[in-house]
């Protein structure tokens, strides 16, 4: 197959790009070509060749050129700027995008369900009369208007756009949901019928170590590591997890918090300064923002993988499917998002949104036992191999696409 993707996401695979990259190389390594239309975030236009045969091309494009962390930023102002030069972009990057598929002349078109995407990928549908499959992988649109606490006036601009979008979406015939908490989503919000759920959402299992036994020099042999990844704005939560590894840290004097990511509107060591002992605040080490090959190399040392964000939205996380691919015991938010990974005591932890005391009792019961760890541990892994192995759901996605144009062009014909 030849197949055009577009969307907004940076041009180089990250810990927020499973759903994308993943099931985009095992298509490539089957022998397909791909084109992905992702953000322009300074990476130059790239191609990968494959001994299958398959091609991987990235086109860096979407406008405009802001980095990846402010376009996916909950910062109103911040992630306000993106959304505007999207639209105000919007007839430079269609025609852009259908410069490309000129040239590469694609058999199916697949459409992240995001802010302009959908109008412009249904209007290059109908010009190139090529079959479009829409992905819902995000909803930020419908999280501005239904969940984060913005203005009034960003709520209603939201609101206008997303009428747009669910008109479109009623008029696709083809939709593939990332995880079944969207179909439900859609379902039940927009009373789509004709959504087809693929966890899109996979992992690459043959390439995760099954053995935690490495060590790292820069830790102690002994070392419990609570660790995590991500933004450090203040929605994130972070300070919760500070507060509650500040509590049990006094009764496991070898735990160590190691906090990677990035964010300027909250200064986390200064905020553990103020609220953390002095001999505490050394066991709290902050990386700053690493390449995702650094965090999977860290990953096989770490103890205990930490998420205290409290977002109740239908976007599921990738970074749980990483963790839990790893075989790490989880502990994340008791939300929406979450509860389509982990079970409560099964495969991971869930505490209450926000709240210290339920994450500081989930920390100290993993960490006083060893055995539990490893069981969770275990457990998240089978889930992953069961439920999220990248050859099972490209099998599965392969197969609807394929249904798709024999679809589209047997009607056509």
């Amino acid at each position: 197959m030849n197949i055009l993707y577009i969307n907004c996401v940076g041009s180089r695979e990250g810990l927020a790009t499973l759903d994308v990259y993943t099931p985009i190389k095992e298509l490539v390594e089957r022998g397909n070509m791909i084109s992905l239309i992702s953000m322009n975030d300074g990476t130059p236009h790239y191609k990968l060749k494959y001994e299958s045969g398959g091609i991987f091309k990235v086109y860096p494009i979407m406008p405009p050129t802001i980095p990846s962390s402010v376009a996916q930023s909950p910062i109103p102002r911040t992630r306000a700027l993106f959304i505007i030069s999207l639209y105000l972009t919007f007839f430079l990057l269609m025609l852009k995008i259908n410069r490309i598929i000129k040239k590469n002349r694609p058999q199916l078109l697949l459409s992240s369900s995001d802010y302009s995407l959908p109008i412009i990928s249904f209007l290059l549908s109908r010009i190139n009369k090529t079959p479009l499959i829409m992905v819902f992988r995000e909803t930020h649109l419908e999280t501005i208007f239904l969940v984060w606490k913005y203005h009034i006036i960003f709520k209603l601009a939201a609101a206008f756009l997303m009428f747009f979008n669910h008109t479109i979406f009623k008029r696709i015939r083809y939709s593939v949901a990332i995880s079944k908490g969207f179909e439900l989503f859609l379902e039940n919000y927009l009373g789509l019928k004709n959504v087809t759920t693929i966890n899109l959402m996979c992992y690459e299992l043959t390439k995760v170590p099954r053995s935690n036994k490495f060590r790292s020099v820069s830790y102690g042999l002994g070392n419990e590591i609570i660790f995590y990844a991500g933004s450090l704005d203040p929605a994130r939560r972070l300070d919760v997890l500070i507060d509650a590894f500040s509590e049990i840290a006094k009764r496991y004097v070898k735990s160590r918090l190691v906090i990677a990511g990035n964010g300027t509107s909250f200064n986390l060591r200064t905020y553990a300064e103020k609220n953390c002992e002095n001999d505490l605040r050394k066991r709290i080490d902050f990386l700053g923002l690493l390449p995702r090959e650094e965090i999977l190399a860290l990953l096989p040392i770490v103890d205990v993988c930490v998420d205290p964000f409290p977002c109740e939205d239908w976007t599921a996380s990738c970074k749980m499917v990483e963790y839990m691919a790893y075989g790490k015991c989880v502990i994340a938010t008791d939300n929406f998002r979450n509860r389509s990974y982990v079970q409560n005591g099964i495969n991971g932890m869930l505490f209450k949104p926000n709240d210290v005391e339920d994450l500081k009792d989930k920390l100290s019961m993993v960490l006083r036992n060893a055995e539990l760890r490893k069981e969770l541990g275990q457990n998240a892994r089978r889930t992953i191999e069961k439920e999220f192995d990248v050859r099972k759901v490209v099998s599965t996605f392969e197969e609807f696409c394929l249904r798709v144009l024999s679809d589209f062009y047997g009607r056509d014909s």
